[in-house]
């Protein structure tokens, strides 16, 4: 009886099972120590209970675990994984991945939460943040919205349940009051310095004005002073003013210049924060542009190369028929400190290299395109037919336009992907049973070689051969 109610249940369970869905969380994290790469990640597991089929449709009803799991980045082997809470025990949600700090792995589970990416031991949670800071027992906020991670310094500033504002060290776990300002960069505090000297300036040329100028004439009107005497106060205010307009000019070049760089490093930082998110679009995660030590490189049609503006911008081309070749010319800043592009000495590197949609694959860490090889190598993204259905491809692109070599990702489009000096790590989705936002794919791509190793978090299971 006992075997048979244990056969029944197995078999039950085995029924149950193929509806089971496995996938990971859409940001991941690398980690490197010593000789050993990992690919740090959140795996949810639906764990089918019970389902009903009506026609074509299968209603389920499911309980959802959500465990950390890390992955060998060289064989995409799974490590290790651990079980950290089960979906009845989140009041708040989303689960994400925030950052990697210190070696340790930030998360939002319910609560904030660190890991050791290595042995996925627990290093943070809400117990332990409120043993290192006593003041905020009963204060640490239970949503995810008043939790902000800063890519730039890797520290997590947030909201206490009573509003004041902290900083939490990610390596001491100790927090400290902080007002923290996405205008902290040091520029806001250089423009607000000059401002003040240009106002003294201005205050300087009026009163200057009113005493020296107005007063000669005033006096020279009333017969106080000869034309002689009038002639010399001229003299003297005109050399004075002309020092202070010098003064004033110099100061608004200066603050131009500042606030055409804090523009450019906002531009920048807005840039990476956007490519921080996942599921992003093809063309947000390319550009068609790149320059490195005074060199041009562009990917365009001889079309759109012909219509291109010559001032540099960091922005893809959007024509999604185009045939795109590999241009190299050099450039020039001009006095308002704009890259401008010499159109004339521009050349096309090996004719017979086309790339269907082409762009320059973007650095997620910097906003600008992945360099490799001291900037010898370029990584171009392009799609293997046009249309919805392409799938996007990847090439090594090298200076002289040779391609060493191009990788199908079998993808769509992706959900994240990561760059390394060694591998290109791509993360997708290319099950059916999934939705969009969930993902089942991580390629390991070696950038040497171009050969490739993919492990499937709904299968949990990597390839057993190397593929090309």
């Amino acid at each position: 009886m006992i075997a048979f109610v244990f056969g029944l249940f197995f078999l039950m369970r085995s029924c149950l099972a193929k509806y089971d869905e496995r996938s990971a969380m859409p940001k991941t994290l690398y980690f490197e120590k010593d000789t050993q790469a990992i690919i740090f990640s959140i795996v949810k597991f639906d764990k089918t209970v019970s389902y009903s089929q009506n026609g074509g449709f299968i209603q389920k009803t499911v309980n959802t675990d959500y465990s950390i799991q890390c992955n060998d980045a060289l064989t995409g082997e799974k490590l290790q994984e651990q079980k950290i809470k089960n979906a009845h025990d989140l009041k708040n949600y989303p689960v994400e991945i925030l950052g990697a700090s210190n070696g340790q792995a930030w998360i939002f589970m319910g609560e904030l939460m660190a890991f050791d990416p290595y042995t996925l031991k627990t290093t943070a949670d809400i117990n332990k943040l409120e043993e290192k800071n006593p003041a905020l027992k009963g204060r640490l906020p239970s949503e995810r919205t008043y939790y902000s991670y800063n890519n730039s310094d890797n520290q997590i500033y947030f909201t206490a349940n009573d509003g004041t504002k902290w900083q939490l060290n990610t390596n001491s776990l100790i927090a400290t009051p902080n007002e923290y300002s996405n205008e902290g960069n040091g520029f806001k505090k250089l423009l607000e310095q000059f401002e003040k000297e240009e106002k003294k300036n201005k205050a300087a040329i009026d009163s200057f004005y009113k005493n020296d100028y107005y007063n000669a004439s005033k006096q020279y009107a009333a017969g106080k002073i000869n034309y002689k005497e009038y002639n010399r106060l001229q003299s003297i205010y005109y050399k004075r003013r002309d020092t202070l307009y010098k003064q004033r000019d110099s100061l608004h070049r200066i603050k131009s210049t500042l606030e055409k760089r804090n523009s450019g490093l906002r531009e920048v930082l807005e840039k990476i924060e956007s490519l921080q998110k996942t599921g992003l679009s093809y063309n947000s995660i390319v550009t068609s542009q790149d320059t490195i030590n005074g060199k041009w490189f562009g990917l365009y049609t001889k079309e759109e190369f012909e219509k291109l503006n010559n001032r540099i911008r960091y922005s893809p081309a959007y024509e999604v028929t185009a045939r795109r070749q590999f241009f190299v010319s050099d450039y020039s800043i001009n006095k308002n400190e704009d890259a401008i592009l010499n159109k004339e000495l521009a050349t096309i590197q090996n004719e017979s290299s086309f790339f269907l949609e082409g762009g320059f694959l973007l650095d997620k860490t910097t906003g600008m395109p992945v360099h490799l090889n001291n900037g010898e190598n370029f990584l171009v993204l392009h799609k293997d037919k046009i249309g919805n259905e392409g799938y996007i491809q990847v090439s090594m692109l090298y200076k002289d336009g040779k391609v060493g070599w191009t990788f199908n990702t079998q993808l769509h489009e992706w959900t994240d992907w990561i760059c390394t000096n060694k591998q290109l790590f791509i993360f997708g989705l290319n099950n059916k049973e999934l939705t969009n936002g969930q993902c089942n794919v991580l390629w390991c791509i070696n950038l040497s070689t171009g050969n490739a190793v993919m492990y499937d978090f709904f299968a949990d299971a990597a390839s057993s051969s190397t593929l090309r």
